[in-house]
């Protein structure tokens, strides 16, 4: 169904054509490597990234949108959760705006891991937090569309947006697994919230999400297995991280 979906003719499913803040972002990181050191686009899309270095590779499962791109770069049709890549082979993985929308996210960044080669950095920017009233198209759907139960979700959506509503539980989630990593320690599974993706019809952005992820949950999940989080090298800073990308570097005993 996924390989179906992500097959269409329909640009809108296959994410930004621009990403200039990625971008600026990866430049700076790219200047720490070697200009030849492989860099993996893992879900590239509408080629956001695309011939981004001399050694850019990138991947996706959509093969439509893979023969869309222009020939900046080498491009390979794959599963995120199971790359055709030699491990501890890349230097830099790029993935943005992808991760949301894989249904066993712990797989991609399992696979992340495997071919980041020590002392090689990831730059990880999933749309966080999704909704599940989007994977439903609450918010374009029109109130005279809706079941009873869904008006009600769909009037309720401003409240459950609101940071009021949203904050305490995300702080107690957060301390939650700031506390099983101080008891349990290494390796702990990826947190993260499954969702219904709407592969029916494509409504609106992340109306195909599969997950909901918290940057802290994919902050420890690296900073469990040994990774420097940039940002993020403290209790407080990962309680405290924001919205932004989740940026790792392996360590080189890894």
């Amino acid at each position: 169904m996924y390989v179906q979906f992500y097959n269409q003719p329909d640009p809108g499913r296959y994410g930004r054509s621009d990403l200039p803040e990625d971008q600026a972002r990866l430049r700076a990181l790219l200047a720490e490597l070697p200009n030849s050191a492989l860099m993996l686009d893992i879900g590239c899309g509408n080629g956001g990234l695309a011939g981004f270095s001399e050694g850019y590779v990138g991947i996706d499962l959509s093969y439509y949108a893979l023969q869309r791109l222009e020939p900046r770069g080498r491009y390979v049709q794959a599963d995120c959760t199971v790359l055709p890549v030699k491990t501890a082979s890349v230097k830099l993985i790029a993935t943005v705006a992808t991760l949301e929308h894989v249904p066993y996210p712990e797989l991609a960044l399992a696979e992340v891991d495997r071919v980041l080669r020590p002392g090689g950095l990831a730059y990880i920017f999933p749309a966080w937090f999704c909704r599940s009233w989007v994977t439903k198209g609450l918010t374009v759907r029109l109130y005279q569309d809706l079941g009873w139960l869904e008006r009600l979700e769909k009037a309720s959506i401003p409240l459950r947006n609101s940071i009021l509503y949203r904050a305490p539980k995300i702080a107690l989630q957060r301390c939650q697994r700031e506390l099983r990593l101080v008891v349990k320690g290494h390796s702990q599974p990826l947190d993260y919230g499954r969702l219904t993706p709407n592969l029916t019809e494509f409504l609106i952005s992340d109306s195909d999400a599969s997950c909901s992820l918290d940057p802290h949950a994919v902050i420890i999940w690296f900073h469990s297995r040994g990774y420097r989080v940039r940002g993020a090298e403290t209790i407080l800073q990962r309680l405290l991280f924001p919205y932004a990308p989740v940026i790792v570097q392996k360590s080189m005993g890894n």
